[in-house]
């Protein structure tokens, strides 16, 4: 099995987790930093992100809005913070002393996606190596494309296109290289027998961002042949193939990237036309001898559930174009729940949370305060948030926009345990603290501590959704120390699933 990892990380860039800086914040710039130097605050992000990593101990790790500068030659991700930031996690990975496997990291090399103002990238980090070597836990895993790297500069489907290797770099350019074939380890060759490219150096092998069109009934624009994505960001495809010890091919993985339009009617025509329209995604997964599996993992900009009077709230449409072609979400929250008092979807919002907002200080500092659990109202009556509460999920700018991550897997198979888990640092995981659960909302199985590192004295965390605050706790509570490092981290809660 692989432990696989989705994280939109707000504007990834050095800076996020290796800010050299030690110059105390300007008057009204320190609560980006919650009064830390920028140095202070950037290691306290970069522990963070490592705590979820070492509690999901992913073996395929993808990170989207990577930051990229539009220009530079060629499809690679030019040298800028963006790049920076995923280096030196990748290093950080290296470098970890509680993972036996740590000399196993390596990085496809990041490709731009999109134009202009929304162009970015994507970081795809995996183990070469899972489990214990030379033991029936041992699985091999390359990097397969599906496209090479050119001399050109650029990513090419195979099919006449000549491989070449990275750039080396030098004179204080990134050595490309390094991300495939770690220093002091020997080349690796794709087995052969690989869906792609095998027999090619794994060195050479390159993601595809450029996609031909799925036949009927699927009709993308088209230009050049290929589906015109009109300066949005393409899907960052990978590929992968996975060995036994005995170096034997046991199932290939493709892998698709994607970080749909921020609106409405963007993301719905991206999903349904663009991304649907895409050959690779909506070709049936390869049978024996390769047992491929697809996964989609992204930030659709949908949400999961859409309103539906009286206040239950309904399973989003989104994905149904997606379900046509067998991918199921995993993030899939029933069509409706039984009808009962406050037995609503609405009611399990905070189950389904990928979002949060920023501080919302005037809210969350009155004297009844409830903080993070929900005080809205329904009817007149106050609809009670069940365990994990969902005042602090969603955005400040659109409303419903509060479940907008999913994984969706390509063949389903029900004999498999994928654990998918949404890993809330701010309730902790799984969402069991509660008791009884409600009916077929996903509860998580990942183990998650709640990340609260500061709380009043003699508090327990997370409390009950009855609880109420004084200012001052809430104020702890919504401090650096607690919610603010976390947000200031990302918007976005990280996913994990075990394919």
């Amino acid at each position: 099995m692989t432990n696989v990892v989705y994280w939109n990380i707000e504007n990834f860039g050095i800076n996020k987790v290796n800010n050299p800086s030690r110059k105390r914040p300007r008057y009204g710039e320190g609560g980006r930093c919650g009064g830390n130097l920028p140095a202070v605050a950037a290691l306290q992000r970069r522990n963070h992100i490592l705590t979820i990593l070492r509690a999901t101990q992913p073996d395929i790790f993808v990170l989207i809005e990577v930051s990229a500068s539009a220009t530079g030659a060629g499809d690679l991700a030019p040298d800028t913070g963006g790049l920076q930031g995923a280096i030196f996690l990748l290093q950080q990975l290296r470098n970890d002393p509680t993972d036996p496997n740590r000399d196993a990291w390596r990085m496809v090399p990041p490709l731009k996606v999109g134009t202009g103002g929304r162009t970015e990238s994507v970081a795809v980090l995996y183990r070469g190596i899972s489990g214990t070597a030379g033991t029936p836990t041992e699985v091999r895993r390359y990097f397969t494309g599906p496209n090479v790297w050119t001399g050109g500069g650029v990513s090419a489907v195979a099919a006449g296109a000549v491989p070449a290797a990275y750039p080396a770099g030098g004179a204080g350019a990134p050595n490309i290289q390094d991300l495939l074939n770690p220093q002091g380890q020997p080349a690796r060759t794709i087995p052969a027998g690989a869906q792609y490219n095998g027999g090619l150096a794994e060195g050479m092998a390159a993601a595809r961002i450029a996609f031909a069109p799925a036949p009927a009934p699927a009709v993308p624009p088209v230009v050049g042949g290929l589906v015109n994505f009109n300066g949005l960001r393409q899907p960052f495809m990978v590929s992968f193939v996975e060995t036994n010890q005995a170096n034997v091919i046991t199932r290939n993985l493709t892998l698709f990237a994607v970080h749909a339009p921020p609106n409405h009617g963007g993301a719905t025509n991206f999903i349904n036309i663009l991304l649907r329209g895409v050959l690779d995604v909506a070709a049936a997964p390869a049978g024996a001898p390769h047992n491929e599996i697809k996964l989609i993992c992204g930030d659709f900009n949908l949400n999961a559930i859409y309103a539906q009077p009286p206040g239950a709230g309904g399973r989003t449409t989104a994905y149904d174009q997606l379900r046509t072609i067998n991918y199921v979400p995993l993030l899939n929250p029933p069509p409706a729940m039984p009808v009962a008092p406050n037995l609503t979807l609405d009611a399990y919002q905070g189950y389904l949370a990928t979002h949060i907002r920023p501080k919302r200080t005037k809210q969350q500092l009155t004297q009844q305060s409830r903080f993070l659990w929900s005080d809205n109202t329904a009817g007149g009556a106050l609809l009670a948030a069940p365990y994990p509460g969902y005042n602090y999920i969603g955005s400040d700018m659109v409303s419903n926009f509060f479940s907008i991550d999913n994984m969706l897997v390509n063949p389903l198979v029900l004999a498999n345990n994928y654990q998918f888990t949404v890993m809330n640092p701010v309730s902790g995981t799984p969402f069991t603290a509660a008791g009884a659960m409600p009916p077929d909302v996903p509860i998580g199985t990942r183990p998650l501590p709640a990340q609260f590192t500061n709380l009043p004295a003699g508090m327990a965390w997370p409390q009950s959704p009855a609880a109420v605050y004084a200012v001052g706790q809430a104020r702890t509570l919504n401090g650096w120390a607690n919610y603010g490092y976390l947000r200031s981290t990302s918007d976005h809660l990280a996913l994990f699933a075990v394919l």
